[in-house]
């Protein structure tokens, strides 16, 4: 089963494929949030997905070519998990059938709007304020973390900053601040050639059993 912390859906979480992929998330185990410019729409969305215990789904109103209803969304959510999505759907699309030179400029203005612009202005504003930064303590707390466990990844240092401070960076973050305490990161950049021995492993013991793996090492 796939666990995924946190999936948000933009402009067509309510209804289509939207709702259809919302169902999908969910019934992987993910924590959804349906966001929709239609609410009506986003609240039967959320009644429709499944539901364990571990799980909490939320319902926003959203649209997408606005930045005032995106950061509202946003705060919304980070109210919620108190953290930013791990996963963003984009599902939001319109048009307006027509030749390109044909179309008038409210038309091209809206198409852009929506299909354009709410990509940038929705993942950038998840990289913007407090969220993205870490203080004294935090980088202490990194530093003393690698230092502690020689064999943690960057990953493992991200995940426990998050867990004990609540405080959520980036991997390179992470990265950074090692650096500039002269501490090596146990986490190697993976080359290219390594990402395709890693993916053809996986495929030819895809179909491994239990007693098969003991013959792999």
């Amino acid at each position: 089963m796939v666990k995924l912390m946190l999936s948000i859906m933009h402009l067509g979480g309510g209804s289509g494929i939207g709702r259809a992929t919302c169902k999908i998330l969910a019934r992987e185990g993910a924590s959804v949030v349906v966001a929709d410019k239609n609410l009506q729409n986003v609240q039967d969305t959320v009644k429709s997905m499944p539901k364990a215990a571990d799980q909490d789904h939320l319902g926003v109103e959203l649209e997408v070519s606005e930045i005032k209803t995106i950061k509202n969304s946003l705060n919304k959510v980070l109210e919620k998990y108190k953290r930013p999505p791990t996963i963003i759907v984009n599902s939001a699309g319109i048009t307006r059938d027509n030749f390109l030179l044909k179309l008038s400029e409210q038309d091209f203005d809206e198409v852009l709007d929506v299909n354009l612009k709410e990509i940038g202005c929705y993942t950038r504003r998840l990289g913007i304020g407090p969220q993205g930064r870490t203080k004294a303590h935090d980088d202490r707390f990194i530093i003393l973390q690698s230092l502690r466990d020689r064999h943690a990844t960057v990953i493992e240092i991200r995940n426990r900053l998050h867990h004990v401070r609540n405080t959520n960076v980036s991997e390179r973050t992470i990265r950074r601040k090692l650096g500039e305490a002269n501490l090596l990161s146990t986490g190697a950049e993976l080359l290219r050639r390594h990402r395709v021995a890693r993916l053809q492993f996986a495929r030819n013991h895809e179909h491994c059993g239990e007693n098969e793996w003991g013959n792999v090492y």
